[in-house]
């Protein structure tokens, strides 16, 4: 069971101004390291203030005092305060600006197809803070879908939980987003992004993707203009966004928080109605609750609980007439799932923030946010530097068909009713967790199954045996044709790899060693046919 309520209520009771945007005297008087954009009022969004970064700006003066260093885990405690910024919807700082002002009346006028203003659906009030991404700059298409996004989210507040703009402005936070093709314009934000892991110039050196805002800040253009950078543009800057959110996070004391991307309103398989319940019954070791629309396994079905959102979701959602139409949310784990893409929406944990970050901090090693973090809740090993063993967990209101389930499906899994919270005996979820071949035998043996296989592989130990999970084979059956009824995992990567890989990216240290080891066979192999023309040329 996740933390109470009475107990995340008081954690989340905590000023979150302290971080973002405080009131004082009728200015907003910026302050803490909060990048991008706070709420301040909401009618549609009544004023958004402008948080700036902190302390002094990283491009004011190149060759100005480094920042402090971090203690613990890299979230600097220093409180600069820099220039105030007046509750006008203006240029604050490095050209991003607030969302227009807009009276209550807007709320309920806008778009009245998507929105609904009334009704007799009432929930409690919402607790889990929601932070959502996207561009800062006005009259981009990007700006327009996060105002959108922002506006889902208000009014979801305001019609079925009764919130106040008081209310709605401690659990709806908006942070612009970095775009290193913008570079100049959002340098400020990259620099404050990587400080928060760390500010010690060697160490960001060694992360391959932070050390590119180390180059750009070099560079007299001050550009995202290089190879690397320019090629994976996009994902830098997707990656900056979502740490500087964790640390922001952090910051404030939440014990769970939610991040959206832009269009996140259209790509949430869990309403924002049900985020409390979400958190209570998602179990306490949880890192990471992915709450992305999806209709493949991922892990054991551990449970579902009674919906609060039925008849309130917007046309334009992911599945709108489905989602209006379900009782429950389902609970997965998410373990067993090789290849994920996309991370538009997700719940995290003050525990698992704390984990990645330290994870970074300690190998220096990140990757594209969702893949990497995907592949983190799938790795199982005992080396922390190879594995996060990241508690990784899957929410949809949309259930996942039985048919393509691995596992135990207890029979009341799509009874349309039944009690408000249902669930698996723990003891099968944690012997299922372990055994992969009785995780597989389960779905061939159970009729009109069509489940696609999970095929985990690993490097043998010094007994042979295969105990540690690096990896995994991406449709083991239709692609390559592997019994995985009858086999045993995890597997020999070195024996599965011939039948050529897919899904989860590599780990550093593997990716590195098995390249190595092609190059010196294309170099041994080559050598041995250029000593066997020599040879032949002699006779």
């Amino acid at each position: 069971m996740g933390t109470h309520a009475s107990e995340k209520a008081s954690l989340l009771a905590e000023n979150d101004l302290e971080q973002g945007v405080e009131q004082m005297n009728g200015t907003w008087k910026t302050s803490g390291r909060a990048v991008g954009l706070t709420l301040a009022a909401i009618g549609v969004v009544s004023l958004l203030g402008v948080a700036s970064h902190a302390g002094v700006s990283p491009l004011a003066s190149l060759g100005g005092p480094a920042m402090p260093r971090s203690s613990g885990l890299g979230r600097h405690h220093h409180r600069q305060h820099r220039h105030a910024v007046q509750t006008v919807p203006w240029i604050a700082s490095s050209g991003e600006t607030s969302l227009p002002p807009a009276d209550d009346s807007n709320l309920a006028s806008t778009n009245p197809s998507q929105h609904t203003t009334t009704s007799s659906v009432q929930v409690p009030k919402m607790k889990i803070p929601v932070y959502i991404m996207g561009d800062g700059k006005i009259d981009t298409e990007d700006y327009g879908t996060r105002t959108r996004t922002v506006e889902y989210l208000v009014d979801q507040c305001k019609s079925y939980t009764g919130m106040s703009h008081d209310d709605i402005k401690e659990v709806v936070h908006v942070q612009d987003s970095i775009y290193p093709a913008r570079w100049p314009e959002t340098l400020d934000m990259a620099i404050d992004a990587v400080h928060a892991i760390t500010t010690d110039t060697d160490d960001l050196e060694q992360i391959q993707w932070f050390a590119p805002v180390l180059e750009a800040k070099r560079r007299s253009s001050h550009a995202c203009d290089f190879d690397f950078c320019t090629h994976l543009a996009h994902h830098i800057g997707c990656l900056l966004t979502h740490t500087i959110i964790w640390n922001r996070a952090l910051d404030a004391g939440h014990h769970h928080f939610v991040v959206w991307e832009t269009d996140a309103f259209k790509l949430n398989s869990v309403s924002p109605l049900d985020y409390n319940n979400l958190a209570d019954y998602t179990p306490e070791d949880a890192d990471l609750i992915w709450i992305k629309p999806d209709s493949e396994d991922s892990g054991q079905f551990m449970k579902r609980f009674k919906s609060n959102a039925a008849g309130t979701w917007p046309s334009d959602s992911a599945l709108p007439t489905v989602y209006n139409n379900q009782n429950y949310v389902y609970l997965y784990k998410f373990n067993k799932r090789c290849a994920w893409a996309g991370s538009p929406s997700y719940m995290m944990t003050k525990r698992g923030a704390e984990k990645i970050i330290k994870h970074i901090q300690e190998t220096k090693e990140v990757d594209m946010i969702d893949a990497w973090l995907s592949q983190n809740c799938m790795r199982r090993c005992s080396d922390p530097k190879r594995c996060m063993n990241l508690n990784c967990y899957v929410a949809q209101t949309n259930p996942i068909p039985k048919e393509v389930m691995g596992g135990y499906v207890p029979e009341w899994y799509d009874d349309a009713h039944g009690p408000d919270v249902q669930e698996v005996d723990p003891s099968i979820v944690e012997e299922l967790d372990h055994d992969h071949d009785k995780y597989n035998k389960l779905a061939c043996n159970r009729h009109g199954s069509t489940f696609g296989g999970w095929a985990p592989t690993g490097v043998p130990s010094e007994s042979g045996k295969v105990k540690e999970i690096t990896d995994c084979v991406l449709r083991p059956w239709t692609d390559h044709h592997m019994n995985f009824c009858d086999k045993h995992f995890p597997a020999d990567w070195n024996e599965i790899s011939m039948l050529g890989m897919g899904g989860a990216a590599l780990g550093h240290h593997e990716s590195h060693n098995i390249a190595m080891q092609r190059l010196l066979e294309r170099d041994s192999a080559a050598l041995a046919k250029e000593r066997a023309a020599e040879g032949a040329g002699a006779n």
